[in-house]
This record gives structure tokens, sequence and C-alpha cells, in this order.
């Protein structure tokens, strides 16, 4: 028995190994290249295969290389785009690794920040990681589906974080299968939480003070529900109101806001309402 005959017989599947007679033998692996394998690729699909049955399929993009037309480039991205759809192993001569995606946040209308990225070709998932400030290392927070560019990573109120994100893609179009880091960004969240905590009588008018609120860049103050002033620094938290009647007695509140590098204000939740007494 020669080496053909050897190799046949263990991958035999149906008919007997005689000269003449129609045999089927089992197929471990697939290759086809960009010459040849658009017209195998259009027979595969006219077949309704959803996913090929080998070990291993490779579709080769290595031989059309002249450019003087655009059906080489279609027949080029016909094939990517069926071996991603069935599993197939595509290898392209020019594309080493996936791209980084662009890492961008927006603030949404609830004063929250949202990360948002640009789409990168072939990607299945995106991962994001968050940096952690004791370990002064990356770390993965979250991953995403192609199917979404956006995440909201609320971490806590008063709080800064700097992010970074990757794409990953299985399609075999690229010889790295993970993109590098995109560029950091770093995001503001709400300010925290602050409570008034004296309203005392004097002379001057009624002096209000308060906690400090993580994040804030200054303070709001209401009297009775209305804004009376704007305290800009976050370093000074009291206000003298010298605008009352000794008779009158009055309920004060104080709301923390933030602001952006990008000049957006991001208010914080206003305390609970102190009463000054008479």
């Amino acid at each position: 028995m020669n080496l053909a005959y050897k190799i046949l017989s263990t991958k035999l599947k149906s008919g007997e190994l005689v000269a003449g007679q129609q045999i089927g033998i089992q197929i471990d692996q697939t290759l086809t290249q960009d010459s040849t394998g658009t017209m195998a690729y259009l027979q595969l699909e006219a077949m309704g295969i959803e996913h090929v049955a080998v070990e291993k399929a490779v579709a080769y993009i290595d031989h059309n290389m002249l450019q003087t037309g655009f059906e080489n480039m279609d027949d080029h991205e016909f094939i990517r785009s069926v071996a991603k759809k069935h599993g197939i192993t595509c290898k392209t001569w020019n594309v080493e690794q996936v791209k980084a995606p662009k890492l961008m946040y927006y603030y949404d209308k609830n004063g929250y920040a949202v990360l948002k990225w640009s789409k990168v070709e072939y990607a299945d998932v995106y991962k994001i990681y968050l940096y952690n400030t004791e370990t002064k290392k990356y770390k993965l927070l979250h991953t995403e589906n192609k199917n979404k560019l956006t995440f909201l990573p609320y971490l806590g109120r008063g709080t800064k974080r700097t992010f970074k994100i990757k794409a990953y893609s299985s399609s075999g179009v690229y010889e790295k299968d993970n993109s590098p880091f995109s560029a950091p960004v770093t995001v503001q969240e709400l300010p925290g939480d602050c409570r008034i905590t004296t309203a005392s009588r004097s002379q001057k008018g009624i002096t209000i003070k308060w906690t400090t609120s993580d994040g804030a860049a200054g303070y709001i103050v209401r009297r009775n529900g209305v804004k009376i002033a704007t305290v800009s620094k976050a370093n000074i938290r009291q206000y003298t109101d010298t605008k009352v009647k000794k008779d009158a007695a009055y309920y004060y509140s104080i709301q923390p806001y933030g602001v952006t590098k990008e000049g957006i204000w991001l208010y914080g939740r206003t305390s609970s309402e102190k009463f000054s007494g008479y």
C-alpha cells in the first residue's frame, strides 16, 4: 500500500479504495486564495451553509494584487465578509493589527459622563479599562459587544476617572487580534453630596455653614428655594445672608457644582433644607 492509500484509508467515509470507484473522504482543512476562492465562496453561499464544518478553513488574499480596476478590491472585500460570516480565517497582505478605537466622552441630560468610541472594522468586542490610582495600572472594567459604541461608567460622585479602550477581532483579517490601547480620556463625575451644619443669627444676618462636597468647584446658596448667591471657591463653605428680617425665619439649602475642563457645569444634589429659627 503506497502513501496515498495510507492517507486516504484514515479519512475514508464511504466507498472502497478500489481503482475506478467513487469514494467519500473526510476533509480536515481547506485553503483558498483570491484568484479562485471567490467562486468557491459564491458556491458556499449558494449551498446555504451557515458555518464551515472543517477544523480549519483559511482564505489567503495574496494573489490578485493588481489594482488597475475595482474588481480585485471587490473580490477581496467579498472574501473578507464571507470569511467573517462563515468562520473562515482570512489572511491578508497588508493588515497587521486591529486599529485602536478613538475614545471620547460626553455628558448626558442628567450630567453623567458617557464614554463613546469609533467603530473598528471586523471588531467583535470592545474592552474598556480603568486606571487604578493605587496600583498605577489599567484594569479591565467592562466588555461591550460590537453593536454598541457607548458605555456609562458611573463610579460614584465626586470622582475623576481615566479610561482606555481596546478592540478585539476574531475574524482572521488581522495578524494580531487585539488593537493597541486608545489614547486615555479622563472624565469628571457629578460632585458629591454636602449638608448644612449650622444656620446661626448675628447682627450681620444669618450665617450658614456646610460640609465639603467632593469634586465641587463651588456652591449655590438658596433661601426658601430661591437662589441668593453663588460661592465660586470650593474651599469656602460658609455664607452670610444679610438681607433678612429680624422677626422672620428662613429655610436654606446648598447645591454643589463642578466645572469640567470644557466649561460644562455639573450640578450635584441639593442638600436638605436647614431652618434658621427666629
